[in-house]
């Protein structure tokens, strides 16, 4: 089974679906928040999502079996990319699971990580994403110092302009309110 998971038919065979699973993603139409009756998945984003799942779930299996899940040293959750697929592939299956559920609708927002499985097909951009992540502990004296600026401005442009536009944008003097 490694030979199969180190084939490099397979891996742009995965990066291939990425690459379409994002395609699919990004022209999906939010058309259902305006009008209810709309339904928000079309058959075809069904389908093809479903597809996509089990293609994601089978690389999963196979990398599974051909690494081991957690006890080796090179075992598929050890790996950072790999946790990345992990919480994609296990956000397509809730997302499978609980179509209808109100609350399990915000998995959807998990799906902008998906093209950054992307990332693992070529070794100089995981370099640099390894390499932004590094330079993160580095510039956190930078940031903070950032943050008091940007905190200290705020404030005095909150007790500057404090209450001089209310009514910038009003013809009435207080504010009327029209329930939908």
């Amino acid at each position: 089974m490694v030979w199969l998971v180190e084939w490099k038919v397979f891996k742009f065979f995965i990066i291939a679906a990425v690459i379409a699973n994002s395609i699919i993603l990004a022209t999906h139409s939010y058309e259902y928040r305006l009008d209810t009756t709309y339904n928000h998945r079309t058959t075809f984003e069904d389908i093809s999502s479903k597809a996509f799942m089990v293609i994601f779930l089978l690389e999963f299996i196979f990398k599974v079996i051909a690494m081991g899940f957690v006890v080796n040293k090179n075992s598929y959750i050890r790996n950072g990319w790999n946790i990345l697929d992990f919480i994609c592939l296990v956000t397509a299956i809730l997302e499978q699971i609980f179509t209808d559920v109100d609350g399990f609708m915000m998995l959807r927002m998990l799906r902008v990580l998906k093209p950054f499985r992307s990332i693992k097909a070529v070794p100089s951009l995981q370099l640099l994403v390894q390499s932004l992540f590094a330079s993160f502990r580095g510039l956190l004296n930078i940031y903070i110092f950032l943050g008091i600026v940007l905190s200290f401005f705020a404030i005095f442009g909150v007790n500057m302009f404090g209450g001089k536009h209310y009514q910038t944008c009003r013809s009435t003097p207080e504010l009327i309110y029209i329930p939908d």
